[in-house]
Formats: structure tokens, C-alpha cells, sequence
């Protein structure tokens, strides 16, 4: 069957279309890797200075100290901002296992691991410190188990 000059204009028109939009996607893929490269990158450059922040932090307080400093870093933080909320966990982790441990810490604090008992327990631990409202403090309570758990005889 032959093609009429109007369907053979119609067929390269799409085929140009279709070669630019295959074209589009190969740049925008390259251009996303390269920035999804460069942001992995500076993430792990500024987990890096957060790491040494809470070794520096911890070499001079005790693991109570590290909570309150992790809960004033949070209050930095914007309400959406995912990367920094992440910052202030990787200090807060970092800082309570690094710093002096004390025993008032993990008093009654519950295994991550029993998941209503730690609801409860972030629940009213938030309440105690004020944060019963902070979407966050569950998050940061949780820092407070993981240094309890690693603490913990096996």
C-alpha cells in the first residue's frame, strides 16, 4: 500500500516529535542524575561535619546534654525540611553514643523493638518535655532508645 504525500508529512512530523521528546528524556534523565549525584554528594559531606559537630559536642557533655542540644538544633529546623530533620538525628545519634552515658537516660525507656510500650513512652516523653505537639520529637525520642538498646547487656 502506498502512502500519500499527506501521510508520509504526517509520519515524519511524528517521527521528529518523537525523536525530540526521546531526546528530551535522555537529557532530563542525564541532567537528574548529575544533580541527584551532586546532592547525594553534599549530603554525605555534611553528614560528615554533623558527625564531627557531635564528637566534639560529646567529648564535653553527657548523653542528657546531647538530647537538649538535639532538640534546640531541631527547633532550627523548617517544618518541611526533610534533610535537615535528618541532620539533627544524625547529631543526636552520633552525640549519645559518643558522650558520657548516665543512668537517668534510659531508665524505663522501652525496647524499640515493643512497639506499643515505645509509642506510649515517645508519647509521654514528648509530653515531658514540652514537645507533645513537635511531629518531630517521636523521631528524636527514638535516637534515645537506639543508644539505650546499644547499651544494653545482650
Amino acid at each position: 500500500m502506498a502512502l500519500t504525500p499527506r501521510s508520509r508529512r504526517i509520519l515524519i512530523i511524528l517521527a521528529i516529535v518523537g525523536g525530540l521528546g526521546i531526546a528530551t528524556c535522555l537529557v532530563c534523565g542525564t541532567l537528574g542524575a548529575f544533580q541527584s549525584s551532586r546532592w547525594f554528594g553534599e549530603m554525605a559531606q555534611q553528614a560528615q561535619h554533623t558527625i564531627a559537630e557531635a564528637d566534639a559536642y560529646a567529648s564535653a557533655h553527657d548523653d542528657t546534654a546531647c538530647l537538649d542540644e538535639g532538640l534546640h538544633r531541631s527547633d532550627a529546623c523548617e517544618p518541611t525540611s526533610i534533610s535537615c530533620f535528618t541532620q539533627v538525628t544524625v547529631f543526636l545519634d552520633r552525640c549519645l553514643a559518643a558522650a558520657h552515658a548516665t543512668t537517668e537516660l534510659c531508665d524505663g525507656v522501652p525496647a524499640l523493638t515493643d512497639l506499643s510500650r515505645s509509642a506510649a513512652w515517645a508519647r509521654e516523653t514528648c509530653g515531658r518535655l514540652g514537645r507533645e505537639r513537635d511531629p518531630q520529637c517521636p523521631q528524636l525520642v527514638q535516637s534515645v532508645q537506639r543508644a539505650c538498646m546499644q547499651r544494653a547487656p545482650h
